[in-house]
């Protein structure tokens, strides 16, 4: 929630822009929240909030630490450890054009739709993409 808070101090259009979104979802008395957490019935109206929070995890990864994979038996070398620096994909211009400029709206649309992979992946394990799992 930190980098949130540095990415929008650090850009007011963006912070005006989703504080207009917010109270424009909770614009009746009976919706504002009564202990200061917004109900998820009305985040569906608030899309530039997820927006900030994907540019944000893009920008600022939970890690900075590698993410070890394995390598199947069949692989480059059994028992071989491999790293994937979360910062060398979503701080890549190859995957993000302006890559190293804050752009909320680079995940609005059908664009953005295609880029939830990048932030998901982090999160896969084996062949497919899951949820996040400890192991």
């Amino acid at each position: 929630m930190t980098d949130v808070l540095y990415q929008l101090v650090k850009n007011p259009k963006t912070l005006e822009k989703l504080i207009e979104e917010i109270d424009d979802a909770l614009n009746e008395e009976e919706d504002q929240p009564k202990d200061g957490v917004i109900p998820c019935d009305k985040m569906k109206y608030m899309p530039y909030l997820r927006t900030g929070l994907d540019e944000s995890l893009r920008l600022f990864p939970t890690t900075p630490h590698g993410l070890p994979r394995e390598i199947p038996p069949d692989g480059i070398q059994e028992a071989f450890l491999l790293l994937c620096l979360p910062s060398s994909r979503t701080g890549s211009s190859q995957n993000f054009p302006r890559a190293d400029q804050d752009i909320s709206e680079r995940w609005l649309g059908e664009e953005g739709k295609s880029l939830q992979s990048f932030i998901l992946a982090f999160f896969s394990r084996g062949d497919g993409l899951h949820w996040p799992q400890h192991q």
